[in-house]
Order: structure tokens, then sequence, then C-alpha cells
């Protein structure tokens, strides 16, 4: 197929993943609503337009993350 350049987005909705490493990761869009973030490494990940409501982020780490 022919590349449209449109983004789809990922759905995590209620996704388990704590702990997990997920450094400079493009979730832009991705739908994350009650997913465990507990103990995530998110630094550099571009987090925008993502839906994150009621996401468990204890202890998550979001440094130099993009949100806007």
């Amino acid at each position: 197929g022919q590349p449209t350049g449109r983004l789809w987005p990922t759905n995590l909705r209620n996704a388990q993943l704590a702990d997990s490493d997920i450094r400079g990761a493009d979730l832009r869009g991705a739908r994350l609503a009650g997913a465990d973030l507990t103990n995530c490494n998110l630094s550099g990940a571009d987090l925008r337009d993502t839906d994150i409501e009621k996401a468990n982020t204890t202890g998550t780490t979001l440094v130099h993350c993009r949100l806007k």
C-alpha cells in the first residue's frame, strides 16, 4: 500500500504496563485510559493527545515528555 501520513491511535485501554521501560515512545493519540503505568519510565515519550484518564501513574517517570 501507499503511505497516507495518517497516524492510527493504539488502543492500550486497561493495559498492564507496570514497570515497563517505554522511553522515547511515540504514543501520540494512544488510548491509555485505565492502564496500569505504575513505575513506568516514559522519559522523553511523546504523549500529545493521549487519553490517560484513570490511568495509574504512581511512580511513573515523565521527565522531558511531550504533553502538549
